[in-house]
């Protein structure tokens, strides 16, 4: 979900009789972007976000079947390394994905010595906001093109959507590669936008129009009125379609961590200190589920710069990633507040369709200004009497005034937000899912909001602004987490291997600027040309 372009609402109106007795808040986004704005800053001090509930609703993706989590524990109950040179705290995507593409870099050899890399885990592996969330995997290709423009300028939102599209490409391309296709049920379904009202639609309108202005290739961008909606998914709604994906993920975040574990023994390094006839690997790499890093301080090695206290034992590192997303402040106290990251709370259902699914659509399905978002499982081992599973997220719209900000328990559920998910599909589909019907299983997970939306990546600031030497961070994805933050790994993981290399830290050019923590927008220009062409950052970003 991104911000608006501004435009008015006063004069809004609903398609179609049936959108007023949608169970929604409409127009709810600006109503939430008030209330975080208005949000207070916590007291700065130790632990001012929470770790994580150490007993959370149980998710679809982590306790559908008895085996859907082989990682659960893992680590849980063997000593602590007392050194190590990387130690990546969060096991979601943005921490394995920084695992997964620096054991990429380290496979290359540019580095002599072999490096430990050790993934710290609050609770059960992936059981955050990868392992609670939709199972969406679509970019938004053009939506929040002017909300971003009119803050960062042309450039910036030019660079900041082809990350979204490059990153599904590049996770789409490991699963293609590993032919992990039927192990993490990815589907290429496509994605169908609803516009609920007047000003949905036209929203949605102006962005298509400035990225396509822009020279963002728009071409397979599918726009359908109220009765093609209709005929074609049930729904009595105008509506788009664009190309997007679902999966498991908490699948695709195991395999991609067996992966670069497996890999390490096959990745060899001819310079074991303590012979020459048996080779070391270039990197070893090891999870801790159940360890929670409480704080962080200086270390007493000198050539290990910080420790890391758990209820566990402490552990020396070289390079610390935060990769805690909502609560980066529990260790980072500065970074809290509508300035820094937010932790709020979403909620998701899993319910059934009522009729088979050769009469159901394939398509995800995102509407009211992305506050509801849906696919069906592509699973027929998941049917009831051939009728599929639906998973469905959003709701938050209805927990006024607060939108659930600065709610960190996952371990409840907010019974105004679970009346709308209950609802919502019946009234958008009316011929295909029966009303009063409770779902098979409810979860929350707890995400994390910036006021733009937009992550914060990069070298760790202190509250002055200076740099915290050894320590990176990706966070802040805003509910928005899958389509960006595996590449927002890469670019960390490229900055702690110029760090492991003894090379300047570099930010890889193709990051947008804004993700980096204390950049300021460049002065406008007296030519309105941008300076980035869509075609060259595509072809230039990889």
């Amino acid at each position: 979900m991104r911000g608006r372009a501004g435009l008015p609402s006063s004069t809004a109106g609903a398609f179609a009789p049936t959108a007023q007795d949608l169970p929604l808040n409409l127009h709810a986004l600006a109503k939430t972007e008030e209330a975080f704005a208005k949000l207070p800053v916590p007291p700065v001090g130790s632990g001012t976000s929470t770790l994580p509930h150490p007993n959370p609703t149980q998710s679809f993706w982590t306790h559908s079947t008895s085996d859907a989590n082989p990682l659960a524990t893992e680590g849980s109950d063997v000593p602590l390394p007392p050194v190590i040179d990387v130690a990546i705290i969060g096991s979601g995507i943005s921490g394995i994905g920084v695992a997964y593409h620096l054991a990429e870099l380290l496979k290359k050899g540019q580095i002599r010595k072999p490096i430990t890399i050790a993934v710290f885990e609050a609770r059960d592996f992936c059981a955050g906001a990868t392992g609670r969330n939709g199972g969406h995997l679509t970019p938004f290709i053009y939506h929040g093109f002017s909300h971003l423009s009119q803050i960062f300028g042309k450039d910036e939102c030019l660079k900041s959507l082809h990350v979204e599209r490059q990153c599904v490409d590049d996770i789409v391309k490991v699963i293609e590669e590993n032919k992990w296709e039927a192990d993490v049920d990815l589907v290429h379904g496509g994605n169908l936008r609803l516009h609920f009202t007047e000003e949905e639609k036209r929203e949605d309108e102006v962005d298509f129009e400035a990225a396509k202005n822009a020279g963002i290739d728009l071409t397979d961008v599918e726009w359908l009125d109220a009765d093609a909606t209709k005929e074609k998914y049930g729904a009595s709604f105008p509506s788009t379609r664009i190309d997007g994906y679902n999966l498991y993920p908490l699948k695709l975040v195991t395999r991609l961590f067996n992966l670069a574990r497996t890999t390490a023994s096959s990745s060899w390094s001819y310079l074991n200190p303590f012979s020459w006839f048996r080779p070391s690997p270039r990197y070893t790499m090891s999870l801790y589920t159940h360890t929670p890093v409480t704080s962080i301080t200086s270390g007493t090695l000198p050539w290990n710069v910080w420790a890391l206290e758990t209820p566990r034992g402490s552990v020396m590192a070289k390079v610390i990633v935060h990769c805690t997303n909502a609560y980066v402040s529990h260790l980072l106290p500065h970074l809290s507040g509508p300035d820094g990251v937010v932790p709020t709370r979403g909620q998701v259902i899993a319910t059934r369709a009522a009729v088979p699914r050769e009469k159901l659509w394939n398509a995800s399905g995102a509407g009211n200004e992305g506050f509801e978002y849906w696919f069906p499982r592509p699973k027929k081992s998941d049917d009831e009497d051939g009728k599929p599973l639906i998973i469905i997220g959003g709701g938050r719209e209805s927990s006024g005034p607060q939108y659930e900000f600065y709610t960190t328990d996952d371990s409840s559920i907010n019974p105004d937000v679970s009346g709308t998910l209950r609802k919502f599909l019946p009234a958008v589909y009316p011929d295909q899912f029966e009303r009063g019907k409770e779902p098979e299983m409810e979860w929350t997970g707890i995400m994390g909001y910036t006021k733009t939306y937009e992550p914060i990546i990069g070298q760790v600031l202190d509250a002055a602004g200076d740099v915290v030497p050894g320590q990176y961070m990706s966070v802040g994805f805003s509910g928005h987490g899958m389509t960006r933050a595996f590449r927002c790994a890469e670019a960390i993981a490229s900055m702690v291997h110029d760090e492991l290399c003894g090379k300047p830290v570099n930010v890889p050019h193709w990051v947008p600027g804004h993700y980096i923590r204390g950049w300021k927008k460049p002065e406008s220009r007296a030519s309105e040309e941008s300076w980035v062409d869509a075609g060259k950052v595509m072809d230039q970003s990889t």
